[in-house]
């Protein structure tokens, strides 16, 4: 059975003995999809000039920058910059989760070999009773702590069956607008102005998703404490595709809650999924973006599952699934065009702009130029 390892992690090519189980995965390729066009785009460069697409990045303006630069005057509240290079970094990552066990255990698989060279394995969950595939670890090269899940290998069915009824979470959503921390001063001869009462916010999440996130909760936190108590300056980054991305969403909000509560060190969660499908209500989306103000969310072209479970508008029973932001939508088949859409999460310009009948498994394959089931 898979356990969280105490001391130091497994570096690449040992396998860590207290961790096993069983594996699967499926092969499948994807021929070139449409390209489709909302609004302005910015050009990457392609997957085979990858050397001159990493010198570009995107800002939450929208704007293109050489080297992670800012262009001045923009008007962008954040310094948060979402470049190629990292998410190619984090879409590796998430590539090999769906690779067997072993050479996960032993870090020997051929992406591993070619681009992460000197992974340190700290924790493995490659099939639980819920299917659930996680692993949690170290990179030195780039000081990074990383918790990455495993999408389903059964994904037809998975998309058949998602349920759409979701369970209070256990997250204290707060209020919305936050209440004032002191009423404001009264004005001279005229009346105090009375502030909007807030209201108690009301998050709901996937049932599903909840119970697999639950399943590996305990050991996923305490392999993540494990990394950052022997790496305390590594930034912590949390990555997933397809139903990885939703547990890596619910694992990225605890860590940022809980963590940060018993830890002298607090971090702040970088969250980067692809292909992921909605897993909450508005309210959690709304706060899953406020304590998470370093989330992206990619989705490929016409990807069926980030349209998953249905958002209320496109039904006429109210389902109540929202997105959190930040969507950043690659519209072209490889990695070269991407929008950075709003702050919403259901940017109507960005991929809901396409209609309900344009939706594709196959996109759902391929991101940012990758195959993300053959990275072995």
């Amino acid at each position: 059975k898979a356990s969280t390892t105490t001391g130091r992690g497994a570096p690449a090519g040992e396998p860590n003995p207290a961790l096993s189980s069983t594996a699967a995965w499926t092969h499948k390729t994807l021929p070139n999809a449409h390209d489709h066009h909302a609004k302005s785009r910015w050009e990457l460069g392609s997957a085979r000039s990858r050397s001159t697409a990493r010198k570009h990045s995107i800002d939450e303006s929208g704007r293109r920058h050489a080297n992670g630069g800012r262009e001045e005057g923009s008007d962008s509240a954040s310094e948060r910059v979402w470049d190629l290079r990292t998410g190619e970094l984090m879409t590796n990552f998430s590539r090999i989760a769906y690779c067997p066990e072993p050479e996960i255990l032993q870090w020997s698989c051929a992406t591993c070999n070619e681009s992460l060279k000197g992974f340190e394995l700290f924790y493995k969950e490659h099939e639980n009773s819920r299917h659930v595939g996680v692993y949690v670890g170290y990179y030195p090269r780039e000081n990074k702590a990383v918790v990455v899940f495993r999408g389903t290998d059964y994904l037809i069915n998975w998309i058949q069956d998602l349920m759409v009824y979701k369970v209070d979470s256990d997250y204290d959503c707060g209020y919305y607008p936050p209440p004032p921390l002191a009423p404001p001063p009264p004005k001279d001869d005229e009346q105090r102005e009375v502030p909007p009462k807030p209201r108690k916010r009301k998050c709901k999440v996937h049932s599903g998703f909840k119970s697999d996130w639950l399943s590996v909760r305990d050991n996923v936190m305490n392999a993540t404490h494990a990394v950052l108590d022997m790496y305390p300056s590594a930034e912590l980054w949390v990555t997933g595709h397809s139903l990885g991305g939703a547990l890596a969403s619910l694992c990225g909000l605890d860590l940022q809650m809980q963590y940060n509560k018993t830890s002298p060190n607090p971090k702040t969660v970088n969250l980067f999924t692809l292909g992921q499908p909605r897993v909450g209500n508005k309210d959690f989306a709304d706060f899953l973006w406020e304590k998470i103000p370093a989330a992206t969310r990619v989705v490929h072209q016409n990807d069926v599952v980030p349209h998953l479970p249905p958002h209320g508008h496109d039904l006429i029973i109210m389902t109540d699934f929202h997105h959190h932001a930040r969507e950043v939508w690659q519209t072209g088949t490889e990695d070269d065009t991407f929008i950075q859409c709003d702050d919403s999460g259901e940017d109507p310009r960005c991929s809901n702009s396409l209609t309900s009948w344009d939706r594709s498994v196959e996109a759902h394959l391929w991101y940012l130029g990758f195959d993300m089931t053959n990275a072995c």
